[in-house]
C-alpha cells in the first residue's frame, strides 16, 4: 500500500539501479522456478536478454527500478517485499551510490530546501538534468556545514558527501536524481530552473515550507552586508524573471512588503521593506545559527531600524506638545529623550 509520507522504491526514477541482497535474489529464484517460468518468457515480456535476467539472479549486476517493477509484477510478488533486501542504489556512477538506503524515504521539507539551494547555487557546470549531483559552492564555511547538516537531517543511508575542492560540497547524483523526479524538477540551473507546479501549490498551504525556501534563498542569494551593514535587506538575486516571480509571490503570501529592483544588468533583487523586517526576523531569521554573520547584520539593522522608529515618535510628540503649548521647554525634551 503506498504511502503519502514516503518515497517508495517504485517512485524512483526508472534508469536508477537497485543492488539486492543474497535473500531475496535467491527468492526471485525460486519463484520463478516454482511457477516454472523459463528466462527467455521473463526476458521476451520485459523487452531485454536472456542473460541479464540471469544476471539479476545471480547479483553480478544491478536492476533498474521500472525493469524490477515489470519483474516482480511477472512473478506476482509484492513490491513491499523488497524494503530490507535493497543493499544499495545509484545512477550512472556507482561512485555515488547510498548503501543500505533508509527506504522507504520520508517526506521532508527539506527535501525542497535542498533543491532550493541547488537552484540559488546554481550554474551551468552544477547539476546538468540532475546528472551529476548538486555541487553546493560557497566562500563560507559556516555556510557549507550548514548545507552538510540539511543533508544529514534527512538521513537517506549511508553515502559519501565529497568535498572535493575548498569551497564547495557535492551532494551524490544518485540522491539529486532522486528528488529530482520525485518533486517534477525538470533543472537545477539558476539560468532557467524554477520551483515545479507541485511544489508551488503545497507552499500555497504549507507555511514551514515556504520558510524554508526563503531560509535558502537569504542564504544563497540574499544581504544585508557584509563589512557594513546595509539599510535594506535583501532576500533574493537572480537572473531568472520566473525564480524572482515565484519568490515574490511566496512573500505575498506571507503578507511581506517589499519591492523589486530591476538594474540594466538583468539581475533583479527583491528588498524587503523596513515594515516588514521584524516578521522576516521572527519567520526565516531565527532559523539561522546565531553567529551566522547574516543573523548578526540582521539584528543590527533591526535595532537601528528600531531606533529610529523610537526617535520619530519622540519627534512626532514634541510636535503635538509644541503645537499645543505653543512652545516646548529644554526639560521636556531631557525628559523624553531618556
Amino acid at each position: 500500500m503506498e504511502n503519502s509520507n514516503v518515497i517508495n522504491w517504485w517512485e524512483l526514477e526508472p534508469s536508477v539501479h537497485l543492488i539486492l541482497n543474497k535473500n531475496f535474489l535467491l527468492l526471485l529464484r525460486n519463484t520463478r522456478k516454482k511457477g516454472y517460468i523459463k528466462l527467455s518468457v521473463i526476458a521476451k515480456e520485459i523487452g531485454i536478454q536472456e542473460y541479464s535476467v540471469l544476471s539479476w539472479e545471480r547479483g553480478s549486476r544491478g536492476v533498474t527500478v521500472g525493469y524490477l517493477s515489470k519483474l516482480l509484477e511477472i512473478l506476482n510478488l509484492s513490491k513491499s517485499e523488497l524494503y530490507g533486501n535493497i543493499d544499495a542504489i545509484y545512477t550512472a556512477s556507482k561512485k555515488f551510490a547510498i548503501s543500505f538506503p533508509n527506504l522507504p524515504f520520508k517526506i521532508k521539507e527539506e527535501h525542497i530546501q535542498i533543491l532550493a539551494h541547488g537552484i540559488f547555487d546554481g550554474t551551468e557546470d552544477h547539476s546538468k538534468s540532475g546528472k551529476i549531483g548538486i555541487t553546493y559552492q560557497s566562500s563560507k564555511e559556516y555556510e557549507q556545514e550548514m548545507f552538510k547538516e540539511l543533508i544529514l537531517t534527512c538521513d537517506f543511508g549511508n553515502f559519501n558527501m565529497n568535498k572535493s575542492l575548498q569551497g564547495y560540497y557535492r551532494f551524490p547524483s544518485t540522491l539529486t536524481q532522486i528528488l529530482m523526479y520525485y518533486y517534477n524538477f525538470n533543472s537545477l540551473n539558476s539560468r532557467k530552473a524554477v520551483f515545479p507546479k507541485m511544489v508551488m501549490e503545497e507552499v500555497n498551504y504549507n507555511e514551514r515550507l515556504r520558510k524554508l525556501i526563503l531560509k535558502a534563498a537569504f542564504i544563497d542569494e540574499g544581504s544585508c552586508g557584509f563589512n557594513k551593514v546595509r539599510d535594506n535587506l535583501c532576500v533574493v538575486s537572480s537572473i531568472n524573471p520566473v525564480l524572482i516571480q515565484q519568490i515574490s509571490n511566496i512573500l505575498e503570501l506571507m503578507n511581506y512588503t517589499y519591492f523589486i529592483n530591476k538594474p540594466k544588468s538583468g539581475c533583479e533583487s527583491i528588498y524587503l521593506h523596513s515594515s516588514s523586517l521584524p516578521k522576516f526576523y521572527k519567520d526565516v531569521i531565527v532559523l539561522l545559527p546565531k553567529d551566522y554573520y547574516k543573523r548578526i547584520n540582521a539584528e543590527i539593522l533591526l535595532k537601528r531600524q528600531d531606533r529610529e522608529n523610537s526617535i520619530q515618535t519622540q519627534v512626532e510628540i514634541l510636535k503635538e506638545v509644541a503645537n499645543e503649548q505653543g512652545c516646548i521647554k529644554i526639560t521636556q525634551i531631557q525628559k523624553m529623550l531618556k
